[in-house]
Formats: structure tokens, C-alpha cells, sequence
């Protein structure tokens, strides 16, 4: 027993210090069987797969680790009965390195072959004993052979791109660096030698061998973090050390034993790793049993993981259509070369030279030396374009000859041999200036000659006594580059030809040409390589010598020839079948000078330099949960649309081959997230964003935008009655701006909205001026809602000896006096008002006053006068006036009239029944008085007086019962000050008669807190303190005022686990405390237990109701499947008081409605009927939907849409449909409703739009597609979520207002009505159609998210059966879904159309929408349509600058240069910003063959590079003659 602990023991403390080592994973299965026999010779790890190589069977199996299976298929035998001797991979292709084959194969990782690169024949490069291959994240492979003792680099095509020596290698690994690792022996110990990508050396050192002992590494392996796993061949070990070879402590593990293990090795030889998600993944392969080991490691000493380094230039290499030439030349797109033929002349065929013009499609011209005889051509050797002229060499005739370069026709000729000026020897070269002037190698000459372009000789550049022959002549810019005698490059300036400049010097140079940024390239015609110089140093040598010149090797190559405008190299070898051509890729480098501007359309644009050679990049958007990548073509990107978030961004640079730069720094855009929250009335963290974008945005002042932004909060605030935080939002104006007159005015009208006057007085005091009339009218509104009526008065009176009569402040005046009693000066100021201002209001109010200054007869006349001039306008108020009058000087009965005659006018008006009814009392009509104090209580059971007068008439008539419960109704409603005294009192009489005696003693201490010192209400107090205190005394001591249960919907049974179904209100009647009351309720028929609970303490007097939680069983279903029941509650109330038990009892009814009813007045109830968690509805989705549509093709359109789709033509194939609802529940939102569950629907096939959308909603759940629907009055409307973005909306030509944006997403909204009837299409417009009108009519219907509503209200858990065999109409569910597809693709398109047509239909002169609307018909191949549209907007408005250019460019590119050259010139009038048309007219006149006016327009740009941006061609060609 001891030993058995001591082992394990012994087990735990190694698996402790074995927790730094790789940890074990699996091995890969072999087998030894004959006929299916599988051993590893060698293997590639990939992402979780790893490739083995079986060479006895010569095929591939990749087995995938995480699944712990083989994939499918095994790859095929290699070609040529092959033999890896290693295998490597980049992204998308595996590499096998035969060495003895001297081949690389390249498979697919579908296990498709797919070529052979061989370098037999060329011995620079071919194997001699090649152990390992790698290829970089760039595409070039490198192969370590052994028997070169070399280190070999090759495009992924095959191209030799260059080697070094390396001595006694082993193996070798790539870094994450791209570094390569070049495993060597160096005497006894192994070392590690650093080269980067381009074979240059970058470090090296020397392992450690584990414990101090002599032992040798077979092999090693790099992680992403700089360290290396080694394979100690002597003790079989494996082994971890640091990026200088020093083993980490306690990092070596493995034995040597027979047996075949994770923990033990018989011949480990090689090791590999690769990024496993932050870990390594391990292979380890031991030879002698051919057995791959596979190990993740995850403990590193640094998780600094090493860095990719950028792009670099690079090479491909492909074999080319082009046919073989003597000379060869690209010009604006067309191509022209010198070749040898055979055609067919005077009935002979016969081998000439020729000169052919082609494009990409066809052959434009051909130019035969034969048939050309006649004008003395012997044959053609050089060619150059320039001015629309082709000029031709022919060394023979010694003679250039000149044609037209767009027709091929002859056009003039110069030379002829000899060696004076203007003669030729052995011409063999041509290159043409900038400024036309023509250089001709003049070879036997030993000179260049120059003429000009009308042909005239200018001078010869002598070099006989230098014994130099010029033969090969290039021009780029301002230098001429010339090959001499076959072994020498120079270069001279053409402004300074004396001063020549040797560039290269080699024993054969074969040709050359100028390549990218004028780097130097030469063909050595010993290697055939291509040499390329830069500052005089070889930066690259390519290809690699092959004697029958097989791809990729070269014989003898004649020609390059470098094409700037595609950065491609044609390459002639004699021997070769194909003309070659090499592309350079220029790096796609970081994008600088990032930055932020606001554009004139106030969105947001982003925008950064061009960099050499890239014309596209990638925009990446990130909004800190996800990222959306843009492609531009341009260095700017428009955020076009608000964000809801703060994204940041990013840019790459894409090269011409599809690779991405490292990306730039990264900037956010705060503007678009303003746009966002100012839009959605978030104006608070509107101006925090704004803020933040003031930071990034350069040079933009958003000053503006921020006065704006809190102009609009401020009007927000004010329209929600947030009085307060209105004034700190024009606070924050005024710190922009200053203190204004206007904002001060502004901020004096809120206080006067809040009933803050005399703050809003204060505040005005502090700018008062005299001089200011704005500032003194608002004081006086102020001052009269303060009722400070004598500074009213007195302010009027100044403001309107100062200033004008102005009829408001008159009218204060007016008002003023009247508060004042002043009424004879009211009078006076109301008649100078109507003086000048005589309506309505100013004559009545007239009257009003004349009564109150007691001259009854006076305002009787002076009111029916008012009801004659007006035309019985404002009667019913005339009347009640009147009434006023008749009323004030005692004459009732004639009151009474007045008023039953305003009634009569308007029986609407409450005011007009309370006059009455105080008429009538004054009669002493009690019953008459009472009938109309009601009425006018009812009509404004809010106003007090009314609820008042109306009580005190039915005490009256001895209804105290009635009185007190009116009484009740408007306590709510009574102020808290001294003018309600009477009211307190008035009602403590009541409740005392109602033997309500602690609400009694309440209202008149309440009473008493106005009145102290009044006797009578002292006296009334002591009598109730008294009576309630003997009344208490004989009743329970807890008392059950009320047991009260709600209406129970079985379907919100998991509801009512957490909230009640009803309450029970308790009141303590002694003046202490009673503690742990005990409440317990039973409903045994519902229910599986009591509901019980302890009330901790009731305190004196206390009045507590208390929640009824009762859990209801799944019981409650079957009692109520077939309607509404009733059932028992049991209410028992138990306490100890002084010592002695107390209980009390009471019993209630519960009615509980059938399973399918609701009531709409909670809407989020509705979420019951929706369980995506329904067993049964599940299976029948899983079986006849999510199967169904499993093999439909997923296409573009967003995901969740097609679901909807597809769910949607499912259930119209297969007869579900609509019938409607007579209930009224819905539409009044009170009463209760019957909703289908989901299973009841598929088995009826039919139900009303709240049981189809449940269906639809419920089914959609189900495969995770999230729901909701839209509250709409009367009816519900379906939305699902559709996930999508506003960018990805508008790439699928959608509209926003066809989606619903709420809660941050937007919503596809469905009319569930149609479904059976309609498409889904017509589903959706109709829906989305009617969710706009009530938009446009002020209505914002809420959403309604089943997920959230699931939150308060549960799906109910009742389900059944569900019978699916009438559910098989398959083939008709395909064909409308398909068909629903191809429709909503039309729809976006078909919508955005709409918009276009509707909107000029409405506006015909909105010149911008005709213009926006021209340019979506180009962008959708309408060219017709936009250029109609452009020539209407021209007809009404001539000088419309976009239109004009807009059209210019139609017309361009549809090859009508006349037409488009006359909108160009028109345009160039009208704008101030020429350039970018200049830049248009120059490519125009460039085209259409105008050099001269091209240049003319070219010198105007003020900014060339906007040529450039576009054709670098043409702004190279005229770049120096534009200087």
C-alpha cells in the first residue's frame, strides 16, 4: 500500500513539472495492413489538419486533429511516379519538393492537382539533393538543398529569384517574421542562420545541448512567439529553447522505447508547428515506425507574437499570347510590334518583316516591309509612337520611316545611309522625347542622331571617340538610357548630353529597358538573367538558364520591353514557344495621412494619400463588436448614413494582385455617431460626440452644429414640459455665443412655462435697458402670471410712454387694472385697445369689465351689441356673461335664462352648469341646483369647486353616502394650502357620518394645520380624537378590508410564478404596532400548495395590501380547454395582540378566462403564445421547413430574410390562410381576446391576424430568427430582425424606409393578413406602407420584442400533437420561394425607382432629385434614361453644372466625344473648380488624337496628379511637355 502512494505520488510530481512541455493530443492512425497499409513519410500542418505523405503508396491523407478523423478525399498518386521529400502550404495550395525529380508539385486542398514546376535543364538551379521546402505568406518558395549546399528562391510560378550557400544544412522553418531558419552543423554543435525574404543574412547562433551532454539536433521548429522546438537525435529527446538556442528549464521530455507512444520515440526526425488559436500545435514524425505525434503547447515565455513584415515588390512570372517580336510597344491601350512573318505575295508566300497594331480584341492594322518596297523599306528593327505617328527603324535601308499610329497608313519618311548630318548607318534604335525630339541609335556612325518632329536634323551625339555603338536607346523623363557595343548601360541627360554616366558593365547584355521608379533592368546573355539596378546596386536578380528556354527557364532572350501603365515586363527568348510576361506588384504600403473632414452634404469623409501603384483599397469599419470592410477605388471614403456607435476605422492598401497592406492607424468618427443621436433627439450625448469629433475632425469648426444640436434639445425639453433641463441646454448656447438677447428672452418664456416667474423676473432684471422693447414685453407677461399687478401697471405705462402703442402691452394694462379693481381705468385701456384691435375677445372682455365696475345695464347693451356686430360669433359666452350680469345685480331668474341659453349654444362647457346651478340655489331649486352641479362635476370631475358645490348639494338633500364618495373622487385633486380649508372640513363631516372615523380625524387635523386658531375645528378635532378612540376599542384588532383577485389567463401561468393574481388589504385598528402577521391563502384547485406569508410588523393605524403569489399548475389547462371556470380562495389572517390569538377569514371567487384569451390592454401578454421552445412545433419546423429549404442556395439576400421566405411560402403552399376576427378586443384595448397557440393554427390551417402572425412569429423563434411585432390601433403587425446594417441595405439596393428601425436594428415588418393570398413581397411593401403613413401622421407605434416581452411574461408551457401529413405540398413551396427571391431582388431596385418617379412627380423642378435619379440609371445600365433626364434638367436650367458634366461623361464614354467635348466646355465656364474637368477634356483630346490641345489643357491643371489618379499613362506622356 505504501509503494502503490509513493508511485502515484512520484506520478503527480512529474505531471507538476510537466505542465510547462507540450501536453499530448493523439496520434495519427497508420495501419500495416497489406492491401490498405498507410505510413507518414513526411506531413505539413495546417490550421487543424495535417497533410501526410505516404511515399510507399505515393498518395495524401489530411487528418483533421480536432475532429480526430481523415477528410475526404485522399489526394491522388503524384505525378510521375514522385516522391516527396517534403511537403509545405500557403493558403490555398500544397507544395511537394521532389528532389530527384527536380520538381515541385502543387496541389489543391480539395486534393485537385494542379501543375508541375520543373527545373531539369537548368542547371543554375536544378536539385541535386533537396530536403526541405517553404513558402512565404508572399508566395515565393524557398528549397534548402543539401547537395547544392545552397538555399534556392522562386516565385510561386517557378521564376528563380535568387540563392545563397549554405554549408552543411539540415532542415529549416519560417517565422511568423517571414525570418527563414536555416538549421546547419557546425563542427560537433548544430546552428541556426537568419536570411529575410530576400536571402540576406540577419543573425545567426549556436544551440545548447540538454544537461551539459554531447547530443545532436535532427531537427527544429519556430512558434509564433520566437521559440524553438528541437529534436535531440542521440537521446531521442525533445526539446524547447529561446530565440538564442538556450534551453528553458525543465523543457525537455520523451524516452526512447519500442512501443509506440505519446511520451516515448524510436527515430524522431522531424518536427513542425503552427498557430492553433493562440497555442502550437506540434507534429512530430518518427521515422522508424512512420508515425506522426501530434502535441499543443501552451506556456510561452513572451505572448508577443512576431510580426508579418509589409509587402515587398513582387515578381509573376507567366507565359504569354503575345507573338514574339524585335521590338514591341504599349500605347494608350493599343500594342504595337515588329515581327518576322510569312504572307502571301505575288502568288508566293514569303517570309517580311512587320509591324502589327492590335488591341485587346482584334488587330487594328498591319504594316508589311514587303509590300512597303515600293517606298524603299527593306525591313523594320525599332519602332516608337509619339503624336498619333509611328516611326519605324529599318537598319537595312538605314532609312526611319513614319506612319500613321492610329490607321497604318504611310505617311512620310527621313535618312538614308551615310555619315553625314541627317544621314544613318546601321540605325538599330529609336526613343522620342517628351518635347518630340526623335533619337536614333545611330550604330556604324558611332552616334546618336537627333531630329526633331517635323523630321529636320538638330545634331548628332558623337561617341566614336569613345568606341561606343549605340544599340538599344530608352527615354524616361529628362534621361536618355543607351546600350553600347553589347556590354555597357549608360545614361545621359538630354539637356546636358556631355555628361555621360556608365551604369552597368558586363561581358554580354543582351537588351534592357527602364523599369518602375527608374530602376535599371538587363538581361545578361551568358545566365539570362534579368539583373535589375537601383542606385547602382543589384537589387534583384531573376530567371535562370534552361537550353531549350521551358517555362520557367529562358534560352536566349532577345528583347523586355516595360509597359508602365500595367507594371508589366514582355520578355522574347529565341528559343522559347511563348513570349513571357512579367508583372511587378507594387507593396501595398500603409496608407498615410489619414484624417477626417466634414463635406458639403454634412456627412462625414475619410480620406488619406495615394500611394505608387495602388488604385484600390480596403475601408474597415469597426463599431467595437464587429467589423464591415468597404472596397474603394478612391483615396476617400463617405460615411454616408448616422451610425448608432462611435466606429473607428482603418485603411489597407490592396496591391494589383489582390494582397493587403498593413493598415493604418486608427481614426474614429464621432461626427456620424452626432448625426445618429442629434437625429434620434439624444441631443445630450449628441454634443458629447460633437465634442470628440472637434478632437479628430482637421480644420473643421463645429461651432455651428452645436448651437444647432442645443437649440434642438432645448425645444425637446420644452415640448416634454423638462422645464430645467431646457434652461442648462441654452446655458450651453450662451457659452458658445455669449449672452444674447434672444436666448436671455428664450430662457425668461421656459421660467414663465415652469411658473417660475419670479426667477424668470430676476433673471430679465439683470439685462433690462431701456432701450430694449423685447426684454420689457416679456417682463410684463412675467410679472402678470407673478400676479404683481401694480409693477404690471406700472411697467405698461413706461413701456408705452417710451415706445409704441402696443396692443399687447395695452391688453396687460388692461388686465392689470382689472386684478387691481381699478376697473374705470381697465375700461379705459381695453377701450383704447379696441381702438385698435376691435374682435371678438377685446368687446367681450369689454362687457366682463363694465360688469364688474358694477354698470350691469351698461354691459347688457354693450354684450348684445357685441352679439349683433359679430354675427352671434362667441354667443354661448355672450350668453353666460349676460347671465353674469343678471346674476351679480339679483335678478336670478333672468340668470337662469342667460345660462340655459349658453348651454344650449355650447353643452359642452362645464362652467356654464356650475353658474346655473348656483343660480338655482340662490332660487332655492335645490333638486335643479343639484342636477346641474352634477353635470358639470362629471364633465370636469378634476375641477375642485365643481366636485365641491356638488357634494354640498347632496348633503343638502341628506345623500351623504353619494356626497362623501364624491368627495373621494376629487380629494386626489384638492391643492395643499390655506384656500382649502373648508374642503378638509367639509369632508371630515362626512366620513364621520360614514362612521369613518380614522379618516375623519385625518382630514380635520389637516384642517386644523391652515386653521390653528379656529375654535370650531378645535372643537371638532377633541370630539373625533375621542369617538374613534371608543369605536376602535370593539373591533378585531386586524381587520381584512379587501380580498380582491384578478381576472386569471391560463396562458400566463409561468407568469403568475413570480407575480400575483390577486391582493388582500389589512388594516391595524389599535394605535400600535402588530407583529408577524401570518397570511396564508388557498386555491386547491389551481394550485399545489398554499400561498403563505409573514407580514414582520403593521404598525397603528397602518393601512397594507399585500400581493397574492400563487404558482398555477399546468391543471389549469385542461379545467379551462373548453372555457371559462371559477374557483375557491381561501383567506386566512392569523396574529397574537396582548398575548391572545386573533384570526380572521374571508373567501373569494377566482374566474379564470379559457386558455386561448388575453387581454390587449397589457400587449406584451401576447408573448405567452409564443414558446420557440415548443417540443412539437420544433419537430414539425426541423421536418418540413428547415429540411425543405436545406439544399436552397443561401445567395446574397440577408439570412433572416430568406427565412422569412421561406417560412411564408411554405404556409401559403400549403393552405394556411386568413379569416378575420369579429372580436373588438384589440381595437379598444380593453376587452379580452382569444389568440390560437401556434399548434391549434396548424391544425385548423386558418386563424385571425393575432393567431397567423403568432404562427409565423413562433416558427421564425424556432430557427433563430428574433421576432416582434408593431402595436398598431386596432391591429398587429409582424417584424422579424433582419441583423442587417443601412450600408448592407443600400449594397442590395433597399431603402431604410422600407425596414423599421427601433431598439438599434432594423426590422423587415409583414402583413400577416396576406398570407395565403399575396406574396411575401406584398406582405412586406404593404406593411411597411401603412408603418410609414402613421409615421407621417404623428403616430410612433411601439415594438414590441417577443424576447424582451419573454423577460416579464413567459412562454405558456402547453402544447400538443401536431398532425403533418396535410402538410406536403413541397414542390409548390420551392417554386413560390424561388420565385419570392428572384422578387425582392427586383425590389430594391424597383422601390428606389419609385422614390425617384414619385418625388418629381410632386416636385418637377427639384433639379437635384432629376440629377440623383440620371445617375442611378447609369449605375444601373440605363444610359438612355439618364442622358434624357440630364438633357430636361438643361432645358430648365442651361447653366446646371453637374448636369453638364454628368452628361459629358455619359456621352465620353459612350465614345460621343463631340457631344461630350461641347458639355465639358460649357461646364469649364460655369465651374470654379476646373481642374477635374480640364483633366476630362485632356483625356478627351488624348483620345481622340489632339495631342497639342491635350497639352494645352494639361498646362491649365493647377493639380496634375488628378491625371495621374486616373490614367498614369497620359499624365507620363505629357507630363514634361505640360511642365
Amino acid at each position: 500500500m505504501k509503494k502503490s502512494l509513493f508511485l502515484i505520488a512520484i506520478i503527480l510530481v512529474s505531471w507538476v513539472l510537466l505542465l510547462a512541455i507540450p501536453q499530448p493530443v493523439h496520434i495519427v492512425p497508420v495501419s500495416t495492413d497489406k492491401i490498405n497499409s498507410f505510413g507518414v513519410d513526411c506531413f505539413h500542418l495546417q490550421g487543424s489538419v495535417a497533410y501526410c505523405v505516404d511515399n510507399t503508396k505515393g498518395i495524401i491523407k489530411a487528418w483533421d486533429a480536432s475532429k480526430k478523423e481523415f477528410l475526404q478525399p485522399i489526394f491522388t498518386k503524384l505525378p510521375y511516379a514522385g516522391k516527396a521529400d517534403d511537403i509545405t502550404g500557403d493558403e490555398t495550395t500544397l507544395y511537394i519538393l521532389d528532389s530527384k525529380a527536380s520538381s515541385i508539385y502543387l496541389y489543391g486542398y480539395d486534393g485537385k492537382y494542379l501543375r508541375t514546376i520543373s527545373f531539369k535543364g537548368s542547371p543554375a538551379v536544378q536539385f541535386k539533393k533537396a530536403i526541405r521546402i517553404l513558402v512565404n505568406y508572399q508566395g515565393f518558395i524557398y528549397v534548402l538543398d543539401a547537395g547544392r549546399n545552397e538555399l534556392l528562391s522562386f516565385t510561386n510560378e517557378g521564376m528563380f529569384t535568387g540563392k545563397i550557400s549554405v554549408m552543411a544544412p539540415i532542415s529549416m522553418c519560417l517565422g511568423e517574421d517571414q525570418v527563414i531558419h536555416i538549421l546547419i552543423n557546425k563542427g560537433r554543435n548544430q546552428a541556426m542562420l537568419h536570411f529575410d525574404h530576400n536571402l540576406t543574412p540577419c543573425g545567426s547562433f549556436t544551440f545548447s545541448t540538454p544537461d551539459s551532454k554531447a547530443d545532436k539536433i535532427a531537427d527544429s521548429a519556430i512558434n509564433q512567439y520566437n521559440e524553438y522546438y528541437v529534436i535531440y537525435a542521440l537521446s531521442t529527446k525533445i526539446g524547447k529553447t529561446d530565440a538564442s538556442g538556450r534551453l528553458f528549464p525543465r523543457s525537455t521530455w520523451g524516452s526512447k522505447d519500442t512501443n509506440v507512444s505519446l511520451v516515448s520515440f524510436q527515430q524522431p526526425t522531424i518536427i513542425k508547428t503552427v498557430d492553433n488559436n493562440g497555442k502550437v500545435l506540434l507534429g512530430i514524425l518518427d521515422s522508424k515506425v512512420r508515425t506522426l505525434k501530434l502535441y499543443l503547447d501552451s506556456e510561452f515565455s513572451t505572448m508577443n507574437v512576431l510580426q508579418k513584415p509589409p509587402f515587398t515588390i513582387r515578381p509573376k512570372l507567366l507565359e504569354n499570347t503575345a507573338p514574339k517580336a524585335k521590338d514591341y510597344l504599349v500605347q494608350d491601350g493599343r500594342k504595337y510590334y515588329v515581327h518576322t512573318t510569312t504572307v502571301q505575295y505575288n502568288k508566293a508566300k514569303k517570309t517580311t518583316d512587320a509591324i502589327t497594331c492590335k488591341d485587346d480584341n482584334s488587330n487594328i492594322f498591319n504594316i508589311y516591309a514587303i509590300t512597303e518596297g515600293k517606298r524603299g523599306v527593306k525591313g523594320y528593327d525599332a519602332i516608337a509612337v509619339f503624336n498619333n505617328k509611328l516611326y519605324a527603324v529599318d537598319s537595312k535601308s538605314c532609312k526611319v520611316f513614319i506612319y500613321n499610329a492610329l490607321t497604318g497608313d504611310y505617311m512620310d519618311s527621313f535618312g538614308g545611309k551615310g555619315n553625314q548630318n541627317g544621314r544613318l548607318n546601321m540605325p538599330v534604335s529609336i526613343a522620342i522625347s517628351s518635347d518630340g525630339l526623335i533619337y536614333i541609335a545611330d550604330r556604324d556612325n558611332f552616334r546618336i542622331a537627333i531630329f526633331n518632329e517635323n523630321s529636320a536634323h538638330m545634331l548628332n551625339i558623337d561617341f566614336k571617340s569613345k568606341n561606343l555603338k549605340p544599340q538599344l536607346l530608352r527615354i524616361s523623363g529628362q534621361t536618355l538610357y543607351f546600350l553600347a557595343n553589347n556590354s555597357a548601360i549608360y545614361k545621359m541627360s538630354l539637356d546636358d548630353d556631355k555628361n555621360l554616366k556608365l551604369l552597368v558593365s558586363a561581358n554580354r547584355i543582351s537588351t534592357f529597358d527602364v523599369l518602375y521608379e527608374n530602376r535599371i533592368g538587363y538581361i545578361d546573355g551568358l545566365t539570362q538573367q534579368l539583373n535589375i539596378i537601383y542606385n547602382n546596386n543589384t537589387e534583384h536578380q531573376y530567371f535562370t538558364k534552361n537550353a531549350n528556354g521551358i517555362f520557367p527557364g529562358f534560352a536566349e532572350i532577345e528583347l523586355i520591353r516595360y509597359n508602365p501603365t500595367d507594371n508589366n515586363l514582355y520578355i522574347c527568348d529565341k528559343m522559347a514557344v511563348n513570349t513571357r510576361l512579367l508583372t511587378f506588384y507594387f507593396s501595398p504600403k500603409k496608407p498615410q495621412n489619414i484624417h477626417f473632414i466634414v463635406n458639403q452634404n454634412k456627412q462625414a469623409e475619410l480620406s488619406w494619400d495615394a500611394a505608387e501603384g495602388i488604385s484600390n483599397w480596403l475601408v474597415i469599419e469597426n463599431n467595437g463588436t464587429q467589423s464591415v470592410t468597404y472596397k474603394v477605388s478612391e483615396p476617400r471614403f463617405v460615411i454616408t448614413e448616422p451610425k448608432t456607435q462611435i466606429n473607428t476605422y482603418k485603411v489597407q492598401s490592396i496591391s494589383a494582385d489582390g494582397k493587403s497592406g498593413p493598415p493604418s492607424e486608427e481614426i474614429e468618427d464621432a461626427y456620424s455617431y452626432y448625426r445618429y443621436l442629434s437625429q434620434n433627439k439624444n441631443y445630450k450625448e449628441a454634443a458629447v460626440a460633437l465634442d470628440r469629433a472637434s478632437k479628430i475632425f482637421s480644420g473643421v469648426n463645429f461651432k455651428e452644429e452645436l448651437v444647432q444640436n442645443y437649440t434642438l434639445e432645448a425645444q425637446m425639453y420644452i415640448s416634454r414640459n423638462e422645464f430645467e433641463k431646457a434652461l442648462s441646454s441654452i446655458d450651453s448656447i450662451e457659452k458658445i455665443t455669449g449672452v444674447l438677447i434672444d436666448t436671455a428672452i428664450w430662457k425668461a418664456e421656459i421660467y414663465r412655462m415652469m411658473g417660475d416667474y419670479k426667477q424668470g423676473i430676476a433673471y430679465l432684471e439683470k439685462f433690462k435697458r431701456n432701450d430694449d422693447q423685447n426684454i420689457m414685453r416679456e417682463l410684463i407677461a412675467l410679472y402678470y402670471m407673478d400676479k404683481n399687478y401694480a409693477k404690471v401697471k406700472e411697467l405698461c405705462n413706461s413701456y408705452l410712454a417710451n415706445f409704441n402703442r402696443d396692443k399687447e402691452v395695452i391688453r396687460y394694462l388692461a388686465l392689470a387694472e382689472e386684478k387691481l379693481q381699478n376697473y374705470a381705468n381697465a375700461l379705459s385701456a381695453m377701450r383704447e385697445l379696441i381702438a385698435v384691435e376691435d374682435n371678438l375677445d377685446n368687446n367681450i372682455k369689454l362687457g366682463e369689465l363694465q360688469m364688474l365696475n358694477k354698470e350691469y345695464e351698461t354691459a347688457i347693451n354693450s354684450l348684445l351689441r357685441t352679439l349683433q356686430r359679430f354675427n352671434n360669433q362667441g354667443a354661448d359666452v355672450i350668453q353666460k356673461l349676460l347671465g353674469d350680469c343678471y346674476f351679480a345685480s339679483g335678478n336670478y331668474a333672468s340668470a337662469i335664462d342667460k345660462y340655459i341659453d349658453a348651454i344650449q349654444l355650447n353643452p359642452n362647457e362645464a362652467e356654464f352648469y356650475y353658474c346655473l346651478g348656483n343660480a338655482y340655489a340662490k332660487s332655492r331649486k335645490a333638486r335643479e341646483a343639484t342636477n346641474n352641479f352634477a353635470i358639470a362635476y362629471q364633465k370636469m370631475p378634476a375641477e375642485v369647486k365643481y366636485g365641491f358645490a356638488y357634494a354640498q348639494a347632496l348633503d343638502k338633500e341628506f345623500r351623504s353616502t353619494e356626497a362623501l364618495t364624491v368627495m373621494d373622487n376629487i380629494y386626489q385633486y384638492i391643492a395643499s394650502d390655506s384656500t382649502t380649508t373648508a374642503y378638509h372640513e367639509f369632508y371630515h363631516d362626512l366620513l364621520i357620518k360614514e362612521q369613518r372615523y380614522d379618516d375623519a380625524w385625518k382630514e380635520i387635523q389637516i384642517a386644523l394645520k391652515y386653521a390653528p386658531d379656529n375654535k370650531l375645528l378645535q372643537e371638532k378635532a377633541r370630539t373625533t380624537s375621542e369617538t374613534r378612540k371608543y369605536y376602535n376599542e370593539t373591533r378585531d384588532e386586524i381587520e381584512i378590508k379587501k380580498l380582491e383577485f384578478y381576472k386569471v389567463f391560463p396562458a400566463l401561468c409561468e407568469y403568475y410564478k413570480t407575480n400575483p393574481i390577486g391582493t388582500v388589504t389589512l388594516y391595524n385598528t389599535r394605535e400600535i404596532s402588530i407583529e408577524n402577521i401570518s397570511v396564508t391563502v388557498t386555491i386547491p384547485q389551481i394550485t399545489d400548495r398554499p400561498y403563505k406569508k409573514i407580514i414582520p410588523a403593521l404598525m397603528g393605524g397602518e393601512e397594507l395590501t399585500v400581493d397574492i403569489i400563487a404558482p398555477i399548475n399546468n391543471r389549469i389547462f385542461d379545467i379551462c380547454k373548453n372555457g371559462s371556470a371559477t374557483f375557491n380562495a381561501d383567506l386566512e389572517v392569523e396574529w397574537i395582540f396582548n398575548k391572545k390569538q386573533g384570526a380572521a377569514n374571508k373567501s373569494a371567487i377566482i374566474q379564470a378566462q379559457g386558455i386561448n384569451a388575453m387581454d390587449w390592454k397589457d400587449r406584451k401578454q401576447y408573448a405567452c403564445f409564443i414558446n420557440p421552445e415548443d417540443v412539437n412545433l420544433r419537430t414539425f419546423v426541423n421536418t418540413h421547413i428547415t429540411q425543405l429549404f436545406k439544399t436552397q442556395p443561401v445567395g446574397e439576400l440577408n439570412k433572416n430574410i430568406q427565412r422569412a421566405v421561406q417560412v411564408w411560402c411554405f404556409y401559403s403552399a400549403n393552405g394556411i390562410r386568413y379569416i378575420p376576427d369579429m372580436s373588438t378586443a384589440n381595437l379598444t384595448g380593453s376587452e379580452i381576446d382569444n389568440v390560437q397557440f401556434p399548434f391549434q393554427t396548424l391544425t385548423q390551417k386558418a386563424g385571425d391576424c393575432d393567431d397567423l402572425l403568432a404562427l409565423l412569429a413562433a416558427t421564425l423563434s424556432v430557427i433563430g430568427v428574433e421576432c416582434g411585432f408593431i402595436d398598431i390601433p386596432g391591429h398587429v403587425m409582424l417584424v422579424i430582425n433582419t441583423g442587417i446594417t443601412t450600408e448592407e441595405i443600400f449594397s442590395l439596393g433597399f431603402e431604410p424606409s422600407q425596414f423599421i428601425y427601433k431598439n438599434k436594428k432594423y426590422w423587415l415588418p409583414i402583413e400577416t393578413t396576406l398570407l395565403g393570398k399575396e406574396t411575401f413581397t406584398a406582405s412586406w411593401k404593404k406593411a411597411s406602407k401603412d408603418y410609414n403613413m402613421l409615421i407621417e401622421k404623428g403616430i410612433d407605434p411601439q415594438l414590441i420584442e417577443f424576447d424582451i416581452a419573454h423577460q416579464l411574461y413567459p412562454p405558456a408551457p402547453y402544447t400538443e400533437q401536431i398532425s403533418s401529413y396535410e402538410y406536403s405540398n413541397k414542390t409548390q413551396a420551392i417554386t413560390k420561394y424561388e420565385t419570392e427571391i428572384e422578387n425582392i431582388k427586383l425590389m430594391g431596385k424597383v422601390a428606389q425607382e419609385e422614390k425617384f418617379v414619385e418625388t418629381l412627380k410632386k416636385y418637377p423642378t427639384n433639379l437635384k432629385v432629376a440629377n440623383q435619379y440620371a445617375l442611378w440609371c447609369v449605375k444601373n445600365n440605363r444610359p438612355g434614361k439618364a442622358a434624357e433626364l440630364w438633357y430636361q434638367i438643361l432645358t430648365q436650367d442651361p447653366q446646371n453644372l453637374g448636369a453638364l458634366i454628368n452628361l459629358g461623361n455619359l456621352q465620353f464614354n459612350g465614345g460621343n466625344y463631340n457631344e461630350a467635348r461641347i458639355n465639358y466646355l460649357n461646364a469649364l465656364e460655369l465651374s470654379n473648380d476646373k481642374d477635374p474637368i480640364l483633366r476630362n477634356l485632356c483625356i478627351l483630346e488624348y483620345k481622340s488624337g489632339n495631342q497639342s490641345q491635350a497639352r494645352e489643357y494639361f498646362n491649365r491643371m493647377s493639380n496634375k496628379n488628378l491625371l495621374r489618379d486616373v490614367n498614369p499613362t497620359i499624365y507620363s506622356d505629357l507630363l514634361y511637355i505640360g511642365e
